[in-house]
């Protein structure tokens, strides 16, 4: 099977490629979703910067790391997604989404 959908990339603490972004904001299905690393939000202390930061922004949708540890949750009516490590030794996430629809980058 070949994917045929779109790449998204956002940048980490880690990653040296000045050319790719911190923050991505994206469209799809009427909802608008962020993606950031998070570590710009300071989110190993907690996640009031980008949970306002979102909500300035209309986001719908947040996917963020930095954490390492999975987690999920609500506010203001925006839903909050960390999926956790790629590759970790505590834990093994692989996050594949082909979206049907074209994405589009707002």
């Amino acid at each position: 099977m070949k994917f045929t959908g779109q790449i998204f990339a956002v940048r980490g603490n880690n990653d040296t490629n000045g050319k790719i972004r911190t923050i991505a904001k994206v469209e799809y299905a009427k909802k608008v979703m962020l993606l950031t690393h998070g570590n710009e939000f300071d989110v190993k202390k907690n996640y009031e910067k980008l949970i306002q930061f979102s909500y300035n922004q209309g986001a719908d949708i947040v996917l963020f790391g930095h954490t390492h540890k999975q987690d999920y949750f609500t506010r203001n009516g925006m839903i909050f997604v960390n999926p956790g490590a790629l590759k970790d030794r505590e834990t093994r996430t692989m996050l594949f989404y082909e979206a049907p629809h074209k994405l589009k980058r707002t």
